[in-house]
């Protein structure tokens, strides 16, 4: 295998080290896997003098969500520069937190671009054998771990055998019972790398009918079932809601109408979401539930509170002041403002909620149009053309980008392999059908 093959390998298999022991002091950068597994990638892959000219030539192809994107955060950024002028909490300013914003994106961003880059170098159907193949071992790994844990449950010295693997590298090595957690920082984190493997174990029983990818594909979903994370569930059922529709649903327009609404209603959903769990906490509700509530409430909030919200990486500046008067609801909330991660901005827990909080209103639901295009895209190029550069690509991304409709209900960032590789699969399918000249068109 070449160094490009070792590095994606490498990066793939990055995909559940969520949560590591800090390597280097980066804020949330510094315990993520999957970004230091990128700086070798990116460094493999740019290594080879005949990539920079590849690199100037595939900057050129941006699919138009991440366009339309852009263009809201600059928006936002305009309507809110007094707002973000002012902003300081503890020693961050709003410019400043605009900036490090800022940076992530352009980062993940140019990781895209990378990974593009190595389609050209090595040609699509080579890279995505090897794509596919590590996505295929690592779900074969997740498994066979999740067997070990659960054993675990029942047997104590394995559980001991696992805390000490997870010692050795895992921020937080303890684990709950029945709930599966694998090497990432909590059943969340293992359940969205499970959730990545799904597409390419399912695109492979789809090529070849392999009897063991389908093994495989129902011990992913058994295996995330036993995660006991809410995402997870969620995410089983877009991924099988979202392949429901494409599959059988009569006719390419009812399908796209389809897929259309379906994924409105998960936008309008991750903003009902946190309101409800909000006004549903109880004497019983658990420490955990109540930060998550308050936080992601706390940001919705702050969509509704500014027209145009409160400007790209801003809305935590809102919440931390909103949630000051219900510190005595949550130690969690305390820590944040008093404890160990004092100084710290707290997590928002919806990608929804923040994006909401950021654009307002308006910005949310350009932002939920532009990604609902984006699925009914993908959707009909994969049912349209049957190339693997172009319809297995499109499947892909259209499948990855439904599971980070569900991973968005738990986290606050695009900071996800994901969401990333979605947008990657999305260019290579748009690409090959540009590329595709008029004498091959007749071919077909």
């Amino acid at each position: 295998m070449t160094i490009r093959g070792v590095a994606l390998f490498l990066l793939i298999m990055s995909t559940p080290l969520n949560g590591i022991l800090p390597i280097l002091n980066i804020g949330e950068l510094s315990r993520d896997g999957f970004f230091y597994a990128s700086i070798l990638y990116i460094t493999a892959i740019m290594s080879a003098p005949s990539a920079w000219p590849k690199l100037v030539h595939v900057v050129k192809s941006t699919p138009e969500f991440l366009m339309v994107y852009v263009v809201v955060v600059l928006m936002s950024t305009l309507l809110n520069y007094f707002n973000i002028e002012t902003n300081q909490y503890i020693d961050r300013s709003g410019w400043g937190r605009f900036v490090s914003s800022s940076a992530i994106f352009g980062y993940y961003f140019l990781l895209m671009k990378v990974i593009l880059v190595h389609v050209r170098l090595d040609g699509y159907k080579k890279f995505y054998a090897r794509a596919e193949s590590a996505f295929i071992f690592l779900g074969v790994l997740l498994v066979l771990l999740s067997a070990f844990e659960s054993l675990g449950w029942f047997f104590s010295p394995l559980a001991k055998i696992l805390l000490a693997i997870r010692s050795s590298f895992v921020f937080d090595p303890e684990v709950s019972s029945f709930r599966l957690s694998g090497v990432s920082l909590e059943p969340s984190f293992n359940a969205f790398a499970m959730l990545s493997c799904m597409p390419f174990v399912y695109a492979r029983r789809r090529t070849t009918g392999s009897r063991r990818s389908l093994l495989l594909l129902f011990g992913l979903v058994v295996c995330a079932v036993l995660s006991g994370s809410r995402t997870a569930y969620v995410g089983l059922f877009i991924f099988y809601a979202f392949l429901f529709v494409r599959n059988f649903t009569a006719g390419r327009s009812a399908t796209s109408a389809t897929i259309f609404l379906f994924t409105s209603l998960v936008f309008v959903a991750g903003l009902l979401l946190p309101l409800y769990a909000f006004d549903s906490i109880g004497g019983g509700t658990s420490v955990s539930n109540v930060t998550r509530s308050y936080l992601a409430a706390a940001a919705v909030e702050a969509g509704f509170d500014r027209i145009f919200g409160q400007g790209f990486g801003q809305v935590s500046f809102y919440v931390v002041q909103t949630i000051y008067s219900q510190l005595i609801y949550s130690w969690e909330l305390r820590d944040y403002f008093y404890g160990a991660r004092f100084g710290e901005f707290p997590p928002l827990f919806s990608w929804y909620a923040r994006t909401l909080g950021e654009f307002g209103l308006l910005g949310y639901a350009v932002v939920a149009i532009a990604y609902a295009r984006a699925l009914r895209d993908n959707a009909a190029m994969s049912l349209r053309d049957a190339r693997l550069e172009v319809g297995g690509a499109a499947l892909l991304a259209y499948l990855l980008l439904g599971e980070f409709l569900a991973i968005g209900f738990s986290i606050d960032s695009v900071r996800v392999p994901q969401f990333w590789l979605a947008w990657t699969f999305m260019t290579i399918a748009r690409t090959a059908v540009a590329e595709t000249s008029p004498s091959e068109d007749q071919q077909r």
